[in-house]
């Protein structure tokens, strides 16, 4: 079992790393960040999660980013403003959960972590599997410059701009990935009002239902 001060500990450093990457980034800009920024969102929301009074179980272990001491499986996925396929030019924040993360029901939440979203501090996004289910956008598109298909992947895209910027990026994604999915209602709702969405889904709303 992870304990509270390991996680403590990890995140401390992992977030002195992320900001002097930050204040050297025109120096790192061609380095890949993904993995490096994939594994801090997932300290920092083991982290929130030791300060809101729950045990860590185990991280990256059964499938799932997050086991908590209760069983509860949180998986995470952590973006930051950049282009959202890499043929397409629009900028954006991008979550997706793949076909074996929810076929085989891995998690029982979701965290879209955007990195830096409101004036630098990070944004939330929580949700349930269900939700997922009900709210991500079906679809499938060709990875990167590769040609590889990515197929079947639940997916949220909040493109700066407004809707406006968000039907630009669909059409762009469609001609040059591959893109095949029908935007969800919700995914045009989240770009329409980012606001209202990030707090419907916050993590003040999260926490409760954690505690279930």
């Amino acid at each position: 079992m992870e304990t509270n001060q390991n996680i403590t500990q990890r995140f401390s450093r992992l977030d002195d790393i992320y900001r002097k990457i930050k204040e050297y980034e025109k120096d790192y800009s061609k380095i890949r960040r993904d993995g490096f920024e994939s594994f801090y969102g997932e300290i920092l929301t083991a982290k929130k999660l030791v300060d809101e009074g729950f045990c860590i179980e185990s991280l990256r272990k059964e499938g799932c980013d997050i086991l908590l001491g209760n069983r509860k499986r949180i998986e995470v996925k952590t973006s930051r403003l950049v282009k959202r396929f890499s043929a397409c030019k629009n900028e954006g924040y991008g979550w997706d959960i793949s076909e074996s993360q929810w076929k085989n029901k891995k998690f029982d939440y979701a965290i879209c972590l955007a990195l830096e979203y409101f004036n630098g501090e990070h944004g939330i996004l929580a949700f349930s599997y269900g939700e997922v289910i009900k709210n991500f956008t079906f679809s499938s598109w060709n990875y990167m410059n590769s040609g590889k298909r990515v197929k079947d992947h639940y997916s949220l895209s909040l493109i700066p701009g407004g809707i406006e910027s968000f039907e630009n990026f669909i059409k762009d994604a469609r001609k040059k990935s591959g893109f095949d999915g029908e935007p969800s209602d919700f995914e045009r709702r989240l770009n329409e009002n980012p606001d209202k969405i990030f707090e419907k889904y916050s993590w003040e709303r999260f926490i409760p239902e954690l505690k279930k």
